[in-house]
């Protein structure tokens, strides 16, 4: 019938700062270390694959996954640029949770 493989990836991260700034900032234009500070996230993904089927004379695969399984919606980087501009923030997020299914033929 074929090869079944089952693969997970699971990475956790604690919470970190993404600046190096001071915990107690001496003047209004530097920002505080508080504010820079990410929140931790667990990422999930997963794959089943069936390989390796016998479909006449090709070799067909068979693959399920799903990526961001637990719905990890934390940025994973951003930047204060402080008072001197307006407090602009931008961040980085992960692709939102995704299924699929993806078909191979080897002929």
């Amino acid at each position: 019938m074929g090869k079944l493989n089952l693969i997970v990836d699971f990475n956790m991260v604690s919470d970190y700062y993404v600046s190096p700034n001071s915990l107690a900032p001496t003047s209004p234009a530097q920002i505080a270390a508080a504010f820079t500070q990410s929140p931790g996230r667990t990422m999930l993904d997963a794959r089943a694959v069936l390989s390796e089927i016998p479909i006449g004379s090709a070799t067909g695969t068979l693959s399920l996954w799903g990526r961001n399984l637990l719905h990890e919606d934390s940025p994973n980087f951003f930047i204060d640029y402080g008072a001197n501009f307006q407090r602009l923030t931008t961040a980085y997020f992960p692709d939102p949770r995704t299924y699929g299914v993806t078909l191979g033929l080897r002929f």
